[in-house]
């Protein structure tokens, strides 16, 4: 736990860090967000909208802007309010700014810089127990992320972090219900598993591991899970490009009117380290050897070919090449 949260405040970027570490005082239980955030971040890079607010609402402005942005989380959940932002009195506020896809618009890259990335060690986040999270990631305020950490050195494995996901983490609590953070990992030592809905029993975890067995000559084998895709650009292009809502329809057969009928499931789709991995270094390659040349990309049955392909598609549509040419 040190380590991660050393490495994310401190030396992946030591003079400008991504992070910031608060402690878990900051978190407001009842709001599900970090008051101090959302509005430290809309008045660095919404100043005139916050005035605007500021004007209506008097000395109460900030309580407000927070009432208001926690509501519609809880209606519309993480992924739509960054993604669609939020009206509050004829004011459209921005929860977070994505990287632009190019150098022209330098006004969006300098808002991009501001967004603000804590994390919080150990955070008690029910009102009803005393239960705690190992990790959690904010973006801007809004929790996005939770981590269960456990040590091969003391005795504990990943299956011992997935069995407290299911066991001791109630859904009902309102940071843990589908759909408002984004993902949840379970991470050992030696393996990482992610899961985007936690359900108790019915909570299904799938790999999110490097290779068959991780390594890392220089730091835990684990370690690609807080030195890349949880880094800022990494963080925040997951959100931006990669995680989305699909609605799956089944059917099934109900016994009461013994007939066929269709159940609509929705679910948050994370990408697993392989299909992230396989979208980006074709990104890479098109990036440094144009576009026309062929590449082989190995996939078992049920890993997931259709979002790689989709994700890609996706991804290829708004990218350039030399993003500083003009």
């Amino acid at each position: 736990e040190e380590h991660i949260v050393r490495y994310l405040t401190k030396i992946a970027q030591p003079q400008f860090p991504e992070y910031t570490e608060k402690d878990k005082s900051y978190y407001d239980k009842d709001l599900c967000l970090i008051p101090e955030d959302v509005i430290g971040f809309i008045k660095d890079t919404q100043p005139r909208k916050y005035e605007t607010l500021a004007i209506q609402y008097g000395a109460a402005v900030d309580i407000k802007i927070i009432e208001r942005v926690s509501d519609e989380v809880r209606k519309r959940k993480t992924l739509d309010v960054f993604r669609g932002k939020v009206i509050d009195r004829g004011q459209t506020l921005d929860l977070v700014y994505f990287k632009p896809t190019h150098t022209k618009t330098p006004e969006h890259q300098e808002a991009y810089l501001k967004n603000r990335l804590t994390i919080i060690r150990q955070l008690k986040y029910s009102k009803k127990n005393e239960n705690s999270i190992d990790i959690v990631l904010f973006l801007n305020g809004l929790p996005v992320v939770t981590l269960e950490l456990k040590n091969s050195l003391t005795g504990q494995y990943l299956h011992h972090a997935i069995k407290q996901y299911i066991e001791d983490r109630d859904p009902r609590e309102p940071l843990l219900e589908f759909k408002r953070c984004l993902v949840h990992f379970a991470v050992s030592t030696e393996k990482v598993s992610m899961c985007t809905e936690l359900k108790g029993k019915s909570t299904y975890f799938l790999p999110f591991n490097k290779a068959l067995v991780n390594h890392d000559d220089s730091d835990y084998a684990t370690s690609y899970l807080w030195k890349d895709i949880l880094r800022k650009d990494s963080l925040l292009d997951l959100i931006q490009n990669y995680i989305n809502l699909q609605v799956n329809k089944e059917k099934f057969y109900d016994n009461q009117t013994k007939n066929l009928k269709e159940k609509v499931k929705p679910v948050l789709i994370f990408p697993r380290f392989h299909q992230r991995r396989a979208v980006q270094n074709l990104l890479e390659a098109v990036r440094k050897d144009g576009v026309g040349n062929k590449y082989l990309i190995q996939h078992s049955a049920g890993s997931g070919k259709s979002n790689t392909i989709s994700w890609l598609a996706h991804r290829l549509s708004d990218f350039y090449q030399h993003p500083d040419d003009e």
